[in-house]
């Protein structure tokens, strides 16, 4: 694909394009052909499935299992003896997509002309404070950077493997060169909203250089986006060949998961990795139209915590952020809720019904103390007990009112829940409306908000929203820890997104929880566990975390979890994953299984 433009003069011949010494890929399968274009679909209509396609060379990388980690971006790193001080060594060579070179300059403007510039003020992620106090950033050479902690962070490089949120290193790697053109230190007259505009939209736009096999050359609202090889991509086969094989993705751009689902029968996708909006009615469709739309369905975990409810303890309406506060309020909301009865209609029985935890296959539970966590965790007023749930309400004073039918406020005012849901999540809606249906028939009224995902996500941010309903992503310390307390400022950390932002700036955003509240407890014991070294120790402070969430929950609520979800590929595709996990993209899945080294095989 590139050998005209070497040709004509337009580009360097690929020797001098590729580092010195290229990361080589060994392929899952085989040794791979160039290929013409693979294609896939999206819901999204701001491209957002780009960062768990083809947006996330971070420093290191997950195994193809996700079970580890690989060197990917930096070539070798050490540790000092007690885990504060981190010396990182990136593999010389790599340029940016349009040639310039890629140095920890790039790293080094975003820490000091973004999180530490007062003008811009970006907040620095979960893992550079330990101990309250911001890392200190030690330039040695253009590919050495050495970090220093004011407490032990041995867990800090993992974090930045993931591939969303501010947390991943490839979004604290922007290219500086690019970027310095909207900041104002480096351009009078910028304007630092552009800037950070400019910073959050790293995989949808198409200026913006990259690191990433493809690049964005082009976007069809709503119909379609294209993405070419990137001429600069920094990894070659055993061979000597440079990756991807694939010159081009074209992601297909369509409203909700039956359009995904109908491309797929058709014959018309290559490779679907992602459908969040499909359920089990489209499952046996796809799995009987293996043969006519000549692919093969891999079923993946969705990776997820569960389906359910996200409270926003931050609501304005101090009458009903107290019940909120209340525990057997929320109590009596859980036992209220005939999970088994949400399951059966909408997953046709095939999630497991449980409480909002972590999954179950996560390392921590691995342990006696941990399988014993995990049970009465998933058990923890999951029951379904109308009874109870109407004798809870009556102790705290939330009675049936004068109409002999909605229950009030313990000052007689008229009590109304009101629960977001992306309304192109028809799952999701089906749920809630189930709910609110359970929750009627104790007396409280709960209205299903249906909204679109950007409108859902900012009135969580703003803290608008009383509760969001939402599956929750895969979960566990490493890699989504928002999961279970709020220490990120993303709009799906449970809790509420401006308590996450607090401890994220260090108490200079946000809102601080209360004194002595679970929300504190929770935070204290994340902070304990990233501290720890080993991991045995790390295990149990991160077991005594979860504790909270039975102690003083349910603090928020599940319905079911770890289902099994349909991964489409066309019988041609080659060098793909069996298995993997869609519903969370913190794994960085299909990334980490290499998108650059699958190709067609005629």
């Amino acid at each position: 694909m590139l050998a005209p433009l070497v040709q004509a003069g337009k580009l360097p011949a690929v020797e001098q394009r590729l580092p010195s010494d290229p990361l080589v890929l060994e392929p899952k399968d085989e040794i791979g052909q160039y290929s013409d274009t693979f294609v896939w679909a999206t819901t999204s209509q701001t491209l957002g499935d780009l960062s768990s396609l083809n947006a996330s060379e971070n420093f290191l990388k997950w195994t193809r299992d996700t079970q580890g980690f690989r060197p990917n971006v930096l070539a070798s790193y050490e540790w000092n003896q007690d885990g504060t001080e981190v010396t990182m060594h990136m593999r010389k060579g790599i340029r940016w997509s349009d040639g310039q070179p890629h140095t920890f300059d790039d790293y080094i403007f975003w820490w000091q002309d973004m999180v530490l510039d007062q003008t811009v003020k970006a907040v620095p992620p979960a893992g550079y404070s330990p101990d309250g106090k911001l890392m200190e950033l030690q330039k040695i050479d253009d590919y050495t950077v050495k970090s220093k902690f004011a407490a032990p962070n041995p867990l800090f490089l993992q974090f930045l493997a993931r591939a969303t949120g501010n947390l991943s290193s490839y979004i604290q790697s922007p290219p500086a060169h690019y970027m310095k053109k909207f900041h104002p230190k480096y351009t009078p007259g910028a304007d630092v909203q552009q800037l950070l505009l400019q910073f959050t939209n790293f995989y949808n736009t198409v200026e913006r250089p990259q690191l990433t096999p493809w690049v964005l050359t082009s976007v069809s609202q709503g119909q379609r986006a294209i993405l070419e090889r990137n001429p600069y991509y920094w990894k070659v086969d055993p061979e000597g060949k440079q990756l991807p094989y694939f010159d081009r993705s074209e992601a297909r751009i369509v409203q909700d998961g039956k359009a995904i689902t109908a491309l797929v029968l058709n014959g018309e996708i290559d490779y679907q990795f992602r459908n969040s909006a499909s359920g089990p009615s489209d499952y046996s469709l796809l799995v009987d139209g293996q043969q006519r739309g000549g692919y093969t369905i891999d079923w993946w975990n969705r990776g997820n915590a569960g389906n359910g409810i996200i409270i926003h303890y931050d609501f304005p309406d101090k009458s009903i952020a107290d019940l909120l506060w209340n525990q057997k309020f929320r109590q009596a909301l859980s036992v209220a809720m005939d999970r088994k009865r949400i399951n059966d209609i909408v997953w046709l029985g095939a999630g497991r019904v449980r409480q909002a935890a972590m999954p179950s296959d996560s390392a921590e539970f691995k342990t006696p103390r941990g399988q014993d966590v995990l049970k009465k965790w998933e058990q923890n007023w999951a029951q379904y007990d109308p009874a109870l749930a109407a004798k809870l309400f009556d102790e705290i004073g939330v009675k049936v009112g004068s109409d002999g039918k909605w229950r009030t406020k313990p000052d007689g005012s008229p009590l109304e829940l009101i629960v977001d849901v992306i309304v192109d999540w028809t799952d999701d809606v089906k749920m809630t409306q189930l709910a609110m249906e359970d929750w009627g028939k104790v007396g409280i009224k709960g209205v299903v908000n249906t909204i679109a995902d950007t409108l859902a996500s900012q009135r969580a941010m703003n803290g608008e929203s009383m509760m969001w309903s939402r599956g929750n992503a895969a979960a566990g310390l490493l890699i989504a820890p928002g999961a279970w307390t709020p220490v990120e400022s993303s709009d799906y950390i449970i809790i509420g997104p401006r308590y996450g932002l607090h401890f994220e700036s260090n108490g200079t955003q946000g809102i601080k929880p209360p004194e002595g509240s679970f929300i504190e407890k929770l935070q204290k014991a994340y902070v304990a566990a990233i501290a720890e070294p080993t991991e045995q120790k790390r295990t149990e402070k991160l077991l005594d975390g979860y504790q909270v969430h039975i102690d003083d929950g349910p603090i928020n609520f599940g319905w079911t979890g770890e289902l099994k979800y349909p991964v489409a590929r066309k019988n041609w595709m080659r060098n793909t994953t069996p298995t993997g996990y869609t519903a969370s993209t913190h794994y960085s899945q299909p990334n980490s299984s290499d998108p650059e080294q699958w190709f067609k095989k005629a």
